[in-house]
């Protein structure tokens, strides 16, 4: 009966113990305001999304566009790939590997203007 008990108590514990640290370096994280226009060919993106990878993929964070619009308030500060997914977006900008869009987030706000070419 002891050891059962005194196993659910280790287990709260380290769970407790896990969860603070997890919170601890979570609050330690640099995060930044990120806002902008996607455009194709000049115009405004009508609808579609945006993706932001981190250089080694582990980590990503997306919105959809509204008239081309985007803003994700909490963003990591660090470098990121985007790609760009919507009626009418060429191929090119659509995958991690062949799109060329790279943006470094700073602290504060940070205003990116992503004009994509349909050639």
């Amino acid at each position: 009966m002891f050891a059962t008990r005194d196993l659910a108590v280790f287990v709260v514990a380290a769970f407790v113990a896990v969860l603070g640290v997890s919170s601890h370096v979570l609050a330690d994280e640099e995060v930044a305001a990120i806002q902008g226009q996607v455009t194709l060919d000049g115009k405004p993106l009508a609808g579609g999304r945006i993706i932001l990878f981190t250089n080694n993929s582990d980590q990503f964070v997306g919105c959809k566009l509204k008239d081309g619009s985007f803003k994700l308030d909490r963003v990591n500060v660090g470098n990121y790939k985007i790609i760009s997914e919507g009626n009418g977006v060429p191929a090119k900008y659509t995958t991690e590997e062949t799109t060329g869009i790279l943006i470094g987030v700073r602290a504060g706000k940070n205003d990116f203007r992503l004009d994509l070419k349909s050639n």
